[in-house]
């Protein structure tokens, strides 16, 4: 007999290692309760106002001015929203059982199938970017919009700020939201309700944000 163990040995070039067996009784899929998912988020929300607050606190004791922070508060508020995310699923999701990097959604893939969605997932988004341009009648700003963002950010302010808003915080709510928030509802209603309520909530957050910030610049 073989010594190698099962998800090894029937592991097929090009595919990622089958998933090992769960205990009995186990599911696969996480059962987080349903209303547990408005509670972490607002578990979340909550971290982070007070974090937010004794980054405030730290910016006053400092000498800083509170009316208009240093620009490094800009990445350190947003790894604190980050990391409240995180822990809040994390929390959450221990409230069951110990959670899994696959209970998140992370977990290996192929490559072909990803970057073929990631192509169509890019696409989409332009088409749609350019119909919504269309019917809103929005102009091509976005150039004088960075810059408004970014008058008065050294370099090092601007490349830590790119780096949160492309790696790391797309990173953090694709754990809660995808991964705590979707599923958690997915166990209530099934994907369709959980996906239109999961989508509802993440683009009301964001569009919230947006709106704040284009008015601080407008």
């Amino acid at each position: 007999m073989s010594s190698v163990p099962p998800p090894l040995a029937y592991s097929h070039p090009g595919r990622p290692p089958e998933r090992p067996e769960l205990p009995e009784g186990v599911s696969p899929v996480p059962r987080w309760p349903a209303w547990t998912a408005p509670l972490a988020l607002l578990a979340a929300f909550a971290a982070a106002l007070v974090g937010s607050v004794i980054l405030v606190v730290i910016v006053a004791a400092t000498g800083g001015s509170t009316k208009h922070p240093p620009p490094w508060t800009d990445i350190v508020g947003t790894l604190i929203q980050d990391g409240a995310l995180v822990v809040s699923a994390v929390l959450f999701a221990r409230a069951i059982r110990r959670p899994r990097p696959s209970d998140f959604g992370l977990r290996a893939t192929r490559w072909g199938p990803a970057v073929g969605w990631l192509l169509l997932t890019w696409a989409s988004f332009f088409v749609t970017l350019l119909v919504l341009r269309g019917v809103f009648g929005v102009d091509d700003s976005a150039k004088d919009a960075f810059q408004e963002l970014s008058k008065g950010k050294g370099a090092g302010i601007i490349i830590g700020l790119c780096l949160l808003v492309t790696v790391v915080a797309p990173l953090a709510e694709e754990v809660f939201f995808r991964g705590y928030f979707f599923t958690a509802l997915r166990n209530w209603k099934g994907v369709p309700v959980a996906a239109a309520i999961t989508g509802v909530t993440f683009g009301g957050i964001h569009v919230f944000n947006y709106v704040n910030d284009f008015n601080a610049v407008a």
